[in-house]
Parts: structure tokens; sequence; C-alpha cells
């Protein structure tokens, strides 16, 4: 074959490739939320908006449980994936994902309350060998809280909880002595609610929730998402989303950076302490 077939086929190759990649199917998923009823609608629509974007078919898998939801991202399967700073880090780090935008906020914080006449809790370390209810790890909150005790022998046990919510009200009714709870809903609670409790912990500020994209997704692919997902008319798309899981605030461009250290709270995880990342 001579040079100018060869570089005919070759750009025939390439072209084939590139047409591939766009047209390939992509999966965007996200950390256990609750029942099919409340989380497929969101994030269906988030789906449709983001295949309208790429030109790729992208569907939704939809995750009841943190084992499952661990297991398949350390194997690489998501492309494009919505939750907390630790995952965000672990795949920047691990698995070559850019993160692409962020619910609109300066940081989350996490608190954690007893009942008002609890005189024995006085800080989180008091509430060393005690219940804790909370959504077990790895969701954020509860590794926020497990990362401020060293000596696992000396950390709180994790009572099961749906939500933050269910937690505040199994610490009310006696079911653990202190509940995790996002320090944005602590204070949607009434003031009757919050003055049964007292604070004993508040975490550092972290990034606010934010979408990657891995290597399976063209650099153009994540332009137009990044475009797309901060733009003021992305309400318009993507509106049930963003009541549901940013509280009505936009989507904005991410900071790399903000979310680069965070891995580390994983690394008491099984699976995620040294797992490289291996793609699909």
């Amino acid at each position: 074959m001579d040079c100018p077939n060869i570089l005919k086929a070759l750009a025939l190759g390439a072209s084939l490739l590139i047409a591939g990649q766009a047209s390939a199917e992509l999966v965007l998923s996200t950390q256990p939320r609750g029942p099919h009823t409340e989380v497929d609608r969101p994030f269906e629509e988030l789906a449709s908006y983001l295949t309208k974007l790429t030109g790729a078919a992208v569907s939704y898998r939809y995750m009841d449980d943190w084992l499952t939801y661990a297991t398949e991202m350390q194997s690489g399967q998501y492309d494009i994936a919505f939750d907390g700073p630790a995952f965000v880090s672990w795949r920047m780090r691990n698995q070559n994902h850019e993160v692409l935008a962020k619910i609109a906020g300066d940081s989350v914080r996490h608190v954690v309350v007893v009942k008002k006449d609890n005189n024995r809790i006085k800080s989180i370390h008091d509430l060393a060998g005690h219940t804790v209810c909370g959504r077990p790890t790895p969701n954020l909150a509860s590794l926020v809280l497990l990362k401020e005790f060293t000596n696992p022998m000396r950390q709180p046990i994790i009572v099961p909880a749906e939500s933050y919510d269910d937690a505040f009200r199994k610490m009310l009714a006696g079911r653990c002595t202190g509940a995790l709870v996002g320090e944005s809903r602590f204070k949607k609670y009434s003031d009757e609610d919050r003055g049964m409790t007292k604070v004993v912990f508040t975490s550092e500020p972290l990034p606010t929730p934010a979408i990657t994209a891995g290597p399976r997704v063209t650099p153009e692919q994540k332009r137009k998402i990044v475009e797309a997902l901060t733009a003021p008319e992305a309400s318009k798309h993507i509106g049930t989303f963003l009541k549901k899981y940013a509280g009505d605030k936009p989507f904005v461009a991410a900071n790399p950076a903000a979310y680069r250290p965070h891995y580390i709270l994983l690394k008491h995880e099984r699976g995620f302490e040294n797992h490289a990342g291996t793609g699909r």
C-alpha cells in the first residue's frame, strides 16, 4: 500500500474510533440515595440531558446499597458519577476522572448532636464506644465522623439510619446516643426540636457534591457537559434534579484542587485503600 493510501486508511480508522467513542453507551450513577420512587426521575432527567449534550446514550444505573456502589466504582464501571468529595477525589486519583461541575456553594459541614440533658457527652471524643445514628460508611458524613478517631477500637458504633431525619428521630427516641446530621439540614429543624439537643461536633468544611467523568467521555463531550450544566438555562432541562439534590442551587464549574486531597477519607474502607482502578 502506497503512502497516500496508508494515510487515508489511518484517517478513516481514527474517524471510526472517534465516532465509536461518541456513540458508545456511557453509564451514569450515584451513591445510594433512597428508593426508586425518589431517585429514578431526577437522575433519568439528568441522563437524558447528558445524552442530548454528548451524542452518546447515557444510561442511569440505580444503586440501592453501598457495597455494590463501591464494588462497581472500584472496577471502573461508571463513566459519569455524581457524589461527594471523597469519591470524587478517589476517582480523580485512581481512575483518571475529571471533576466537571459542582453544586453551587462554598462547603458542606456535618454536625453530631446529642440530647441536651446528656451531661456525659461534652465533645466528640466522649462518644468513643457509644452509638451514633447515621448512614453507614462509606457515606461522607460517617467518614468525616470516624476520621476524628485515630484508634479504630475507640470509634463510635454507627447505628444505620436511612436519612439525616431518620438519624435525628432515632436519637431523640433513645435508640442511639448521638445523631449525625448535615448542618444545613439541622438548621431547618424546628426550634423545639433543636432545643432538645446540643451540638458536640461540627466538621471542617468540605466541597459540595460534584459530577466527574472518566476517560471514555471525550474531551469535547466533557467541554459540552460543563458549558451546558453551568449555563443559566440548565434548570429548564434538569429542574427536578436540581430541586431534589441541589436545593434549587445551580451547577458551577468545579476547581479540581478543592477535591484532590479528600480521597484520604476512604483510606480505611475496604477496596479503596490501595486500589488503582482498572477501567472498564
